[in-house]
């Protein structure tokens, strides 16, 4: 046994292994190492908060290090149990209790506010675009939720869950509301720094949010939503107050109102069958198109955990105009590729320009379930 045991310590497997996790472990202890110099640079009001948006960073930063190969297991991709589903239709019969106030007095809506306008070709965080009739996103959520505290004599809070790049602003306007009837608190999502592609290793110097380390840092996303609200100390007060669920949606998704039936579907649960988690979903369209700025990727030296872009800027200088998508289910683009004046992308269209090739969509174009390729070749898909 002692002898097997020899060669297969010996073997060329045995001794990559053994290399790859004392690499592993170098990386892991120089970014702690990074992560403690950058936290001494910290206000001592940042401080606290800082430290535990690293102590998330580290276990994604392990993630990161530890997992090969996809990040998702199709295999493991199944349909919804049977029954999962409820039709709104069934969930309405239910009706609503007696004292829809007690069940509204358990509640607080969160929408989630990190998101910055430029997207939309806007300046300052999105919450603050007017939308209609001069009022903004946030105007109008207010108005909502004041409705909804009036019309049932309710205490339902607002909560605003911003980024670094949001809050500073919205706090300000936050102001202007001080007089109306909800109750408005915010915190903020975590703040991850990202990283050197060659070293791995922190692109910031120190925690300051100047114009060198304006691309050192990024918000993790909407997922972050958990650990960032548990992080800034106000999920236990709103418990403590007596809140037991949360809604939650963008601040920019106007539709996205509470519901009084399926707060009820969700309270009246047989204590059996608790349900944590309930999601309103709907039957897509052809209208149901998303066009990602993330497809197309700015080369940098750094990026962040999770690959996530921030050339938005770069992205809207690569339009003439917006193309006419009514009839395009599906867009791919990929490198460096720009979009004259009145294209038009139908079906399926996928974009890839090679690296070191540039592809330029003549003006007037119109592509219909085509690829196009570094060459400027057009197949059909």
């Amino acid at each position: 046994m002692s002898f097997v045991a020899d060669l297969y310590r010996n073997s060329p497997n045995a001794g990559m292994a053994e290399f790859q996790e004392k690499l592993r472990l170098q990386h892991e202890n120089s970014m702690l190492t990074e992560l403690e110099k950058l936290l001494t640079t910290a206000k001592p009001s940042e401080a606290e908060i800082s430290r535990k948006d690293f102590e998330g960073f580290k276990k994604l930063f392990h993630r990161f290090l530890q997992e090969k190969g996809p990040s998702v297991d199709w295999a493991k991709i199944q349909r919804p149990p049977e029954g999962s589903i409820q039709p709104y239709e069934k969930i309405e019969l239910k009706g609503l209790p007696a004292d829809v106030a007690s069940s509204l007095n358990k509640l607080a809506v969160v929408k989630l506010n990190g998101g910055l306008g430029t997207s939309m070709g806007c300046k300052g965080p999105k919450s603050l675009i007017s939308v209609r009739n001069e009022n903004t996103f946030l105007d109008l959520t207010v108005q909502q939720i004041e409705h909804l505290n009036k019309s049932y004599n309710a205490d339902v809070p607002l909560v605003l869950m911003n980024s670094f790049n949001t809050d500073e602003d919205t706090k300000k306007i936050l102001q202007k509301y001080t007089h109306h009837r909800v109750k408005i608190h915010t915190f903020n999502q975590s703040r991850y720094p990202r990283i050197s592609k060659e070293s791995l290793l922190p692109v910031a110097t120190n925690m300051g949010l100047t114009a060198e380390n304006e691309e050192a840092w990024y918000p993790p996303g909407h997922g972050d939503i958990y650990a960032s609200f548990y992080n800034s100390g106000l999920l236990d007060k709103l418990i403590a107050e007596g809140k037991e669920y949360i809604f939650v949606s963008n601040i920019d998704n106007l539709g996205a109102t509470v519901d009084l039936h399926i707060l009820n579907h969700l309270m009246s649960q047989p204590s059996d069958k608790r349900c944590e988690f309930v999601m309103e979903v709907t039957d897509k369209t052809r209208a149901d198109v998303k066009v990602s700025g993330a497809t197309m990727l700015m080369y940098r030296s750094c990026h962040s955990v999770g690959y996530k872009s921030k050339g938005v800027r770069d992205f809207l200088k690569r339009f003439e105009s917006i193309p006419d998508m009514l009839e395009l289910d599906h867009l791919t683009v990929s490198g460096d590729v720009t979009f004259g004046k009145q294209v038009t992308l139908k079906g399926t269209v996928i974009i890839i320009a090679n690296h070191g090739d540039r592809i330029d969509i003549p003006a007037g174009a119109m592509l219909e379930n085509k690829i196009v390729s570094g060459n400027l070749r057009i197949l059909d898909h």
